[in-house]
């Protein structure tokens, strides 16, 4: 019994690149796995605290590039639609600010939508970086964005 360890990694990477099958849903897959985070992330809120899910958004981002390295090296395409840990990730990193709040969670969700779709400053020009780094950059500093705006508000008491 041998086991070829470049299939299987190949095999995990892919399973953890695109989070089969989400990323693969046939309507808008990135928001719907921007959803399904944004949920993951509030219960995580709730029943373990902010602290797990800003964890668990840097684990998935560590493990996602990983995925996406390896799974980009052999598609064709720079940034495959199906690779959706990276909005995974930056969502968990958006939600993990959001606290249990469900207003600042569905808040926390339309931020991240806002600066993945329309990308200004900084988190263009992330994108644009090459392999997997650029894909997995963008969906982090959209995170990070609309976690800062979500503690400012909070900050302010709005």
């Amino acid at each position: 019994f041998i086991i070829n360890m470049e299939s299987l990694e190949f095999k995990l990477a892919n399973f953890f690149s695109v989070l089969w099958p989400l990323g693969f849903f046939p309507f808008a897959p990135r928001t719907t796995i921007s959803l399904v985070a944004a949920y993951l992330g509030y219960l995580t809120n709730i029943y373990f605290g902010s602290i797990f899910t800003l964890i668990f958004g840097l684990i998935t981002g560590i493990l996602g590039w990983w995925a996406t390295k390896i799974y980009i090296e052999k598609n064709k395409n720079k940034d495959p639609s199906e690779v959706v840990i990276d909005e995974f990730s930056g969502q968990l990193i958006a939600s993990s600010a959001a606290g249990i709040s469900p207003l600042l969670n569905i808040l926390a969700f339309l931020l991240f939508r806002f600066f993945d779709i329309f990308k200004p400053s900084i988190i263009g020009k992330a994108e644009n970086l090459s392999g997997a780094t650029g894909i997995m950059m963008d969906d982090w500093l959209s995170g990070i964005f609309s976690a800062a705006i979500l503690s400012i508000l909070i900050i302010l008491g709005l």
